[in-house]
């Protein structure tokens, strides 16, 4: 089994007690909160990578709250949840277009590495307020690929949120 889906499937498993330590990390910077290591540093291996699996596990360990493994994951298997674009499209949608949500949304694909972690965890928030689940496996490929030169993870969900609004017939920004 491919390493990240096997980090994602195990953090599925998790008791309670280990997903807040994990929710408890997320007010620390990625990877310094020592309670959250046994669940997370065995599956990082490149120095590269630490942060964003910290992130990842804190930020999935948010959605979880309350949760079994299957709630977390959505209707189905996880490999059919939405890439954070999409879900963000849909949080749009059912938010009747808030003009928050798209600026938020673009303040997100506009954050450096500093600032990811903090928008993330917004974003997040609201779509697991609102019961919108992303694809787990992918959210982890996605924070890994993030500073890549060609910033092709940030226009990726650009075209899976605005192809989104446009299916809905929605106005793009600044459009009436």
């Amino acid at each position: 089994m491919d390493r990240i889906p096997a980090f994602v499937e195990s953090l599925s498993r998790l008791d309670r007690g280990a997903l807040a330590e994990l929710r408890r990390s997320l007010a620390f910077e990625p990877g310094a909160y020592p309670p959250a290591y046994p669940y997370v540093e065995r599956h990082v291996v490149h120095e590269y990578e630490r942060r964003w699996f910290y992130l990842h596990a804190g930020l999935f360990a948010l959605c979880a709250r309350g949760r079994g493994p299957a709630e977390i994951e959505g209707p189905g298997s996880n490999q059919l949840a939405p890439s954070l674009g999409s879900a963000v499209a849909e949080l749009h949608a059912k938010r009747d277009q808030s003009p928050s949500i798209e600026y938020r949304f673009i303040a997100l694909l506009d954050a450096d590495e500093d600032q990811l972690p903090h928008r993330l965890r917004q974003m997040v928030a609201l779509l697991q307020s609102d019961e919108i689940h992303i694809h787990w496996v992918q959210f982890l490929k996605d924070l890994l690929a993030w500073s890549h030169d060609h910033r092709y993870v940030q226009q990726r969900w650009a075209r899976e949120f605005y192809r989104s609004s446009v299916e809905a017939g929605e106005p793009a920004a600044g459009e009436e």
